[in-house]
Parts: C-alpha cells; sequence; structure tokens
C-alpha cells in the first residue's frame, strides 16, 4: 500500500509538492543560532515559499517537460537548484539595476558579497535535495499487490 497516488502524472505532482518538505526538516534539525522557535519560523517560512516556488516554476516545468525528458536523478536536482534560486536572481537583477539608476551608493565589501554567494550555494544545495526527493517519489512506481 502506498499514501502517494498510482497514476504517473498524479504521482508526479505530489513529489512535487512534498519535495519542499525535506529541506525543510532538514533545516529544522541542524537548527539555527537562537534556539528552536527561530528553526521552526524559517523552515515554515522557508517552506511556505518552497512550496508557491513549486507551484509557479514547478508545476508549469512539470507538465511542459515530463514528456520531453526523462527525469533523471541529476536534471531533478538541477532543476531543484535553480528552482529554489529563482528569488536570489530577482534580487540581484533588481541590486543591478537599483546600481544603474545610482540609488545604491555604498561600495559593497567583499565580505557581503562572499556571504551572498554562501547563501546562494547552500539555497541552490538544498534545492538539490529538494529535487532528489522528487525523483525519488516521482520515479518508484508502486509495485503490485500480491493477493493471497
Amino acid at each position: 500500500m502506498t499514501i502517494l497516488p498510482t497514476k504517473p502524472f498524479a504521482r508526479q505532482v505530489a513529489a512535487l509538492l512534498l519535495a519542499p518538505v525535506a529541506p525543510c526538516v532538514i533545516i529544522f534539525l541542524v537548527g539555527l543560532p537562537g534556539g528552536i522557535l527561530n528553526s521552526l519560523g524559517f523552515s515554515a517560512l522557508l517552506l511556505f515559499y518552497g512550496e508557491i516556488l513549486a507551484l509557479v516554476i514547478g508545476l508549469p516545468a512539470l507538465i511542459i517537460l515530463r514528456r520531453i525528458i526523462r527525469p533523471r536523478l541529476i536534471y531533478t536536482m538541477i532543476a531543484g537548484g535553480m528552482i529554489a534560486n529563482t528569488p536570489w536572481a530577482y534580487l540581484a537583477i533588481m541590486g543591478l539595476v537599483a546600481i544603474i539608476k545610482g540609488s545604491l551608493v555604498n561600495v559593497i565589501a567583499p565580505t557581503m558579497v562572499a556571504m551572498a554567494a554562501a547563501v546562494v550555494f547552500g539555497t541552490f544545495c538544498l534545492g538539490a535535495f529538494g529535487g532528489a526527493v522528487f525523483w525519488a517519489l516521482a520515479t518508484n512506481r508502486p509495485q503490485a499487490e500480491t493477493h493471497k
């Protein structure tokens, strides 16, 4: 008996909605400085935005690409990392627009750039983990039950 649906597309959609849960559990279990309430709050926020990204970007990508390419682990991990980093890409573009317009007068310190790179890399890794969870749930077909 399986909890996930047996039809392939319904199973893939369910896997897409469950994929953001795994990185949130990792963040909660590892913990953040400041105690369990900070970890719980950040995990809930991460889950909320992860589900939004999964629905807004992941579902249309799944619908378009599901007949073109077969989901392989490396593809789903890369896609998960890219989907997780879309907010950072938006913020980077808006930051460049602000620099070009001249509203950002302060020079960005190299430590801030290194910290931003670490956050982007960490976000990519969490998204890649979510992509691996998607692959594991979406590609495993339920085995037929034997009745005795």
